[in-house]
């Protein structure tokens, strides 16, 4: 009975280590970034939907796009691995044999969840591009959703900010205080 206990401590723990590191990673993407507002974007601090400022301003040399494309590719990476990373801790839990059912029971929910919320992701990014934006990032954790955008105008509007919103609306199913839209824009020397 102990051994089962002490596994289920540890499946519990390898999958409070998966979601710390999703959430660091995710954390970190974010850094350097502005939200529609112009503020820097650091830590917790991020505009919600009602908050939302038109930004002055034009995306449209050759190394600003690259920049932001390089920016989208890193993140998606970076999504993508630490969604791999907490998948694999997951697995290793449900093919062992000494871990309690419970423990598997868990482990088996929260790869259930990951691949929900990778496929909503993939919808709101897919829909959103499909709209005639650049480029799109969403990132669902914490009750809540992110969706980083660029535009061909590098401006979003109080009307994209509303279009977007509706999708992830859509989407998700969350409500719009818990849905946040960030305007990817390079750094300011």
């Amino acid at each position: 009975m102990k051994k089962k206990t002490a596994v289920a401590a540890v499946t519990v723990l390898l999958v409070c280590i998966a979601v710390y590191l999703n959430w660091s990673y995710q954390r970190d993407a974010f850094d350097g970034m502005e939200p529609v507002d112009g503020s820097i974007l650091e830590g917790e601090s991020v505009v919600n939907l009602g908050d939302s400022v038109l930004v002055n301003g034009s995306v449209a040399d050759a190394a600003t796009q690259e920049a932001l494309a390089e920016y989208f590719t890193s993140a998606r990476l970076a999504r993508q691995q630490a969604r791999d990373a907490a998948i694999a801790i997951l697995e290793n839990t449900l093919m062992s044999a000494d871990a309690a059912e419970t423990g598997k029971a868990e482990a088996s929910a929260a790869v259930q969840e990951i691949a929900r919320n990778s496929i909503k992701e993939g919808n709101i990014e897919g829909i959103v591009l499909s709209k005639g934006y650049t480029n799109c990032l969403a990132y669902i954790g914490d009750g809540g959703l992110t969706v980083i955008v660029t535009s061909k105008t590098g401006n979003i509007s109080a009307l994209d900010t509303a279009k977007i919103t509706d999708i992830a609306i859509s989407e998700t199913g969350l409500s719009s205080d818990k849905i946040r839209i960030v305007e990817a824009t390079p750094e300011k020397d």
